[in-house]
């Protein structure tokens, strides 16, 4: 039972027509007011609720990126060592290189001078 049903009905008892009318007329406004109150506590409740899960999705969201992040840098970590240690091999190469250049030329010269010898 309403509030306003209790009150009508104990007015109903002790009947005053201009007080009965103006109390009732008084609850059922106090009572349409509590009404559109609590709907925008409960509106106001959903919005806080889907504000929350937005949060909680943007959350795990950063979480991604940040592993992401993570997951970028240990691969440009990688690759700066992958460069590093080509640009070591390719030094390696080059001295080897050129050493063994100077070895042929050094064999050539020697082949030279024996061929000299034999004519």
């Amino acid at each position: 039972m309403k509030t306003t049903d209790v009150f009508r009905e104990k007015l109903r008892l002790r009947p005053n027509p201009f007080i009965t009318s103006f109390m009732v007329n008084k609850m059922e406004e106090a009572q349409s007011e509590n009404e559109k109150l609590a709907e925008a506590v409960a509106a106001e409740e959903k919005v806080n609720a889907d504000l929350r899960a937005a949060i909680a999705e943007a959350e795990k969201l950063n979480e991604k990126l940040e592993e992401q992040e993570r997951l970028l840098r240990a691969g440009e970590q990688q690759i700066e060592s992958d460069l590093n240690q080509n640009i070591e091999w390719l030094s390696k190469f080059k001295e080897i290189t050129k050493e063994r250049s100077k070895r042929i030329a050094e064999l050539e010269v020697e082949l030279a001078g024996l061929r000299g010898k034999k004519v």
